[in-house]
């Protein structure tokens, strides 16, 4: 059964029903988007972190590669030197030759592996440096996209408060306006007549809607 109280209001009461649900409306769509902003930056925080994991492990595993490799290259130069040595127990002249040109060979093999490191860690300093730079921009980015929608939002507010003062000037001058059509009854009619008062009160009546 329709209520009949929602009959029987005004075309103001009507227009500011209307009005207060908008309202309720954009303020739900806000929070709305507000909520999928933050779900957003959390999502993109547990990618970071995970990348950051990522970083970490693959920085671990290199570093374990680099200490086999260094492991290997010491073994192997050991063996050499035990080779070396046993052949300047059998033999003189020839094995201290040998000798001199393992400890040339294996100090170069030394300078080449430095020098292979560096280049490693250089490489993994600029990966590093590009990686915090593009966190710093995205985190820019997230940043701007936030500033903007707090921006419009806040101009969304002002339009309604414009409007909202509109609104009230546009009730204002109708108000007006239908005082002076009555005032301009009162003086120029007759108020015994029952047409005219039931077209003045149609006037000041509440609509009724069906």
């Amino acid at each position: 059964m329709t209520d009949k109280r929602v009959l029987k209001w005004s075309g103001d009461e009507i227009i500011r029903f209307l009005d207060i649900y908008r309202k309720y409306e954009e303020e739900e769509e806000e929070e709305e988007e507000e909520e999928e902003e933050e779900e957003e930056e959390e999502e993109e925080e547990e990618e970071e972190e995970e990348e950051e994991e990522e970083e970490e492990e693959e920085e671990e595993e290199e570093e374990e590669e680099e200490e086999a490799a260094a492991a290997a290259a010491a073994a192997a130069a050991a063996a050499a030197a035990a080779a070396a040595a046993a052949a300047a127990g059998g033999g003189g002249g020839v094995s201290a030759v040998l000798i001199c040109r393992y400890k040339r060979d294996e100090k170069r093999r030394e300078e080449k592996r430095r020098q292979e490191k560096r280049r490693e860690e250089k490489r993994r300093e600029e990966k590093r440096r590009d990686e915090k730079r593009r966190r710093r921009e995205e985190k820019r980015r997230r940043e701007k996209r936030r500033e903007e929608k707090s921006r419009r939002r806040e101009e969304k507010r002002r339009e309604e408060k414009r409007r909202e003062e509109k609104r009230r000037e546009e009730k204002k001058t109708i108000g007006n306006q239908d005082s002076q059509l009555i005032s301009s009854f009162s003086l120029n009619i007759d108020f015994s007549q029952s047409f005219t008062r039931n077209f003045i009160k149609s006037l000041t009546n509440k609509v009724t809607f069906k």
